[in-house]
């Protein structure tokens, strides 16, 4: 792009002043952020203990209906070193696959 194109539109930059180069309006903003969620009320469920309440309307219903077909899964090559005492050398993986 050509910087002295007459289509180009250069906005300038707005100066920060004193408050804004030391960050506290948006230090005070997020600590208010999360003292308000710590006073709000929780809406956490215990899943298996708790059932949830599905209202009426509700129209979750998974629609992705396919299948995956994994044909090989191959791991490291034979000049990659496995390491019987470093587990995380095995990191290699790939799955041959296709969605039908």
């Amino acid at each position: 792009m050509d910087p002295n194109d007459p289509h180009v539109k250069w906005i300038k930059e707005p100066e920060l002043g004193f408050w804004g180069k030391t960050y506290l309006p948006l230090i005070a903003e997020g600590i208010t952020t999360t003292v308000r969620h710590l006073f709000s009320p929780k809406i956490t469920v215990q899943f298996p203990e708790e059932r949830p309440t599905i209202p009426p309307n509700y129209r979750g219903v998974h629609r992705l209906n396919r299948r995956l077909q994994i044909f090989d899964r191959t791991g490291p090559g034979v000049d990659h070193p496995v390491y019987s005492n470093c587990l995380e050398s095995r990191y290699l993986k790939l799955l041959w696959a296709r969605v039908a």
